[in-house]
């Protein structure tokens, strides 16, 4: 099998292989053959899968807490084990950061359209520009913040989406006049100001 990644998680054991297999197997069947039996047999035979997976994950949290709860006696061996669960996924990129600059920018001011025809795009630099540069409304910071997805982590401020969207009102003028300042002097001001 080539071209397909295969990792599994740390608590995958051979039995959710056999019910990985198992399950796939009925669904063929049932696939080739159309009939209820089959597909009956299917769903009993994915809900058996679901439910190996699930104990096995359960059992191996379990197992994980309880190695960091005797770990926290020992430090050494607390971030040990806290190192040894986070997995660092790192890439190196053949391409530099000037090159994805100039090829993105040859995309957006190329002066034909990709799409196969030659009808020519004009050139929105200018018009880029005027936007870009115009002063920020009360109005866009409300939407902004009110686009916020309330189910994420907070920033490295601890401050929450919910907490923006529950005071929008409040702070959208004290947000407007922050960035207006910051586009208009190009000075970030430093914490705490």
């Amino acid at each position: 099998m080539t071209g397909t990644c295969n990792i599994q998680p740390p608590w995958w054991e051979p039995e959710c292989d056999n019910a990985k297999h198992n399950k796939y197997s009925a669904l063929r069947k049932y696939r080739t053959s159309g009939q209820l039996t089959d597909l009956i047999d299917y769903k009993a035979k994915r809900t058996l899968f679901k439910r190996v997976c699930g104990i096995k994950k359960r059992l191996y949290q379990s197992k994980r807490r309880h190695e960091l709860v005797e770990a926290g006696k020992n430090p050494s061996k607390f971030w040990k084990l806290i190192k040894g669960s986070t997995t660092a996924v790192t890439s190196k990129s053949e391409i530099s950061p000037e090159g994805w600059h100039e090829y993105f920018e040859s995309l957006l001011y190329s002066e034909t359209v990709r799409d196969g025809s030659d009808e020519p795009i004009p050139d929105s630099r200018e018009e880029s520009a005027d936007i870009l540069n115009d002063v920020i409304t009360n109005d866009e910071v409300s939407r902004s913040i009110m686009q916020l997805l309330v189910a994420k982590s907070p920033g490295p401020d601890s401050v929450s989406a919910e907490f923006y969207k529950n005071t929008c009102t409040e702070i959208t003028p004290v947000f407007t006049d922050l960035f207006n300042r910051i586009l208009n002097t190009g000075d970030f001001p430093r914490s705490g100001e």
